[in-house]
């Protein structure tokens, strides 16, 4: 059976994919290749491209990517297209072996390969080859509102020696999904990496601080640590005593990176600033130092962190442990951090009053404890509607122990049922989530939409949030979400909605990367040829899919698809109004495959029509309809508004004629006995 399937597969309507040519190392850890410009004249060629695979689970970003298009900033790959590439790994312009998975970004090619760590730079390299090119690349990029979120050692490049660094593509992924915990602040790395949000240019700054410790060492930030225990150690003495206490870093390199690893993003230098590094290095801060306890923060009797520490940090066999230091929790941050990983027991230790005493007994500070007691004591903010149920007891602790969190340290990620995100990260969170198929986080940001914790998180943190900015958008959420279809899970749709390069996930398409509703019909068109394909081609997540991504008012129809109580001719007549109004829109010509993978249920709509003639009329004129290849045209044959019309007036009609029949055979039957009579005299 012949498909739409085009020759060659042009990303953006422009660029081709070229499988031959693998750049290895180039896509910062992601598939990359070669690509072509179509509409590049052979005499104007432009610079070399490349096409970066986005995974499944971690969708682009499309709205940096629309905002960044036709822009021109020096020192960082600029995205100039993004969409679906082939369906199948033999298609045209398929990477060889290449199973299809998420969307594919154009950008230029990086110049050289990337940065290596064999050997520790000297500071002028650092100033001049890293520091001066990436702030101007980073202060073009805030001109226009955006982070790169994407610095680190295999995403930077430069051609060679002597010449200036590039940053590389970072709109394949989330914002900061695939960063090394150590390039991004302690309240970034201990989000969810998909839920890591776009944050702010000052996060930029503090990956390239860590950057330019990292050249300056020749190794990586940690210290051998793992990922938590760096994370523990910078929460309790700062990420720059965390991250290159023991190294010894040039004098100017160490200044610039003690300012750009500030902990309040608000105290790191700008990208203007840094491009005259010996003003930057003036311009220091005053900061408090983290208010340090006397001992450690103990729950149910037990010193946080297990290590065996007494209250003044040293072991029982009289040495002063890192554990600690390290491990243990000595300040608010640590605490907060502690709190939310573990909010059932950190609910029961605020209930307990174990938080209450430590605040002011050990860290010395009662206003904190004050103000924890009055968010203690205050109802959780929670706006359910009359059909969502009220929270339980683990959504209230989390509630409680969010806004608590918030409280402790303004700077912390918003903490939900152990795991920590930033608002705008949601979106790809959960697609992470549906994609790996985890019903518990995906239960967890259920009810974090339906009871707007947002807001909640937001008016806790004070000063440091866009309240009113965050209200509207837990609102829209919250709407979305009441608005899906029980059947499909109620995220289905929002997942979409909040992820415009995310394909969809239904297993009809899952040979092809499907973004747009008119990609959809011609992968569907396609499955319909493979013999073990679904009794109808709308299942949950297409109808997901088409209620978040299709310009009509299609959701009557796309729950009735779905929905277990409709009869077969009624969700047939649905599933044929959503394709055909869907095609009508688009610019395929005809669906072969599709029309008659549709004509096959909508035979079943059949029996809708109520007049015999008009069903043997449809039936009759069913198969042409179906080999035209144009799902409006079936539509048009089976719901006809005349025909529908005509067709009422007939059975209204027959109903007269059968009920004056009725009234006759009564009159007949009531005479009986008299003509009887009659008959018989």
């Amino acid at each position: 059976m012949a498909t739409t399937q085009p020759l060659e597969c042009l990303i953006g309507g422009q660029y081709a994919l070229d499988p031959a040519r693998k750049l290895t190392h180039a896509g910062g850890g992601l598939p990359t290749c070669a690509a072509i410009d179509r509409r590049a004249s052979a005499h104007a060629a432009g610079p070399a491209l490349m096409a970066v695979q986005a995974r499944l689970s971690l969708p682009p970003r499309a709205r940096v990517i629309t905002t960044l298009h036709g822009a021109r900033i020096d020192g960082v790959l600029l995205p100039f297209a993004a969409g679906p590439g082939p369906e199948r790994s033999d298609a045209p312009g398929a990477l060889p072996g290449a199973v299809p998975s998420g969307a594919w970004v154009v950008c230029p090619a990086p110049p050289g390969p990337p940065l290596t760590l064999e050997r520790p730079w000297t500071e002028t390299e650092l100033i001049d080859c890293v520091l001066r090119p990436i702030a101007a690349a980073l202060d073009g990029l805030a001109e226009r509102g955006v982070t790169h979120r994407a610095i680190r050692p295999n995403n930077v490049f430069r051609a060679g020696p002597g010449e200036p660094c590039v940053l590389g593509c970072a709109w394949a992924s989330p914002p900061a999904a695939l960063q090394p915990d150590a390039f991004e602040p302690p309240y970034i790395a201990a989000c969810l990496p998909a839920g890591r949000g776009e944050g702010s240019i000052a996060d930029d700054v503090f990956a390239l601080g860590v950057l330019l410790i990292a050249l300056a060492s020749g190794a990586l930030p940690g210290d051998g640590l793992d990922d938590a225990a760096l994370l523990r150690r910078r929460l309790d003495q700062g990420s720059f005593a965390a991250t290159a206490g023991r190294l010894v870093l040039p004098p100017l390199i160490a200044d610039l990176a003690r300012t750009m690893l500030a902990e309040d993003p608000e105290h790191r230098p700008s990208p203007a600033l840094l491009l005259a590094p010996s003003m930057a290095r003036t311009r220091r801060t005053i900061a408090r130092d983290a208010r340090r306890a006397q001992r450690p923060f103990e729950a149910d009797g037990e010193a946080a962190g297990g290590d065996g520490s007494r209250g003044d940090g040293s072991r029982g066999d009289g040495s002063r442990g890192d554990g600690g230091r390290g491990d243990g929790v000595w300040g608010a941050r640590a605490l907060a951090h502690a709190l939310g990983r573990d909010p059932a027991r950190g609910a029961a230790a605020l209930r307990q009053g174990s938080v209450d005493r430590w605040l002011r007994r050990s860290l010395g500070d009662p206003m904190l404890a004050v103000r924890l007691d009055e968010l203690q004591r205050a109802d959780p903010v929670v706006a359910h509607g009359g059909d969502e149920p009220p929270p339980g007891a683990a959504e209230t602790d989390s509630l409680l122990v969010m806004r608590t969190c918030a409280a402790i340290d303004p700077l912390a990620p918003l903490w939900w049922h152990g795991m920590a995100l930033w608002p705008d990260g949601l979106g790809p969170a959960l697609a992470e989530a549906s994609v790996l198929g985890a019903p518990g986080p995906l239960a967890a940001f259920e009810r974090l939409v339906a009871v707007e914790a947002i807001v909640s998180w937001a008016h806790a943190r004070g000063q440091r949030s866009d309240v009113i900015g965050l209200r509207i958008d837990a609102r829209q959420h919250r709407a979305w979400l009441r608005g899906g279809r029980a059947s499909s899970g109620r995220l289905g749709r929002l997942c979409v909605a909040l992820n415009p390069l995310l394909p969809c996930l239904s297993p009809l398409v899952d040979h092809a990367c499907v973004i747009r509703p008119a990609e959809l019909l011609m992968a569907l068109d396609a499955a319909a040829a493979t013999p073990s394909r679904a009794a109808s081609p709308i299942d949950a997540p297409v109808a997901d899919f088409l209620s978040a991504r299709s310009d009509e008012r299609l959701d009557a129809d796309l729950a009735a698809c779905i929905d277990a109580a409709a009869t077969p001719a009624q969700a047939a007549l649905a599933q044929l109004r959503v394709l055909a109004r869907v095609h009508a829109r688009s610019q395929v010509e005809k669906l072969p495959g599709l029309a008659a993978w549709s004509g096959e249920a909508a035979r079943a709509a059949i029996g809708l029509c109520v007049g015999r003639s008009r069903r043997r009329k449809v039936e009759a004129k069913l198969p042409a309809a179906i080999a035209t290849g144009r799902l409006p045209a079936i539509l048009a044959l089976l719901d006809d508004p005349a025909a529908q019309e005509a067709d009422a007036i007939g059975v209204r009609a027959a109903i007269q004629e059968v009920a004056a029949i009725d009234d006759e055979m009564a009159a007949l039957a009531d005479g009986a006995a008299a003509r009887g009579a009659a008959s018989r005299r």
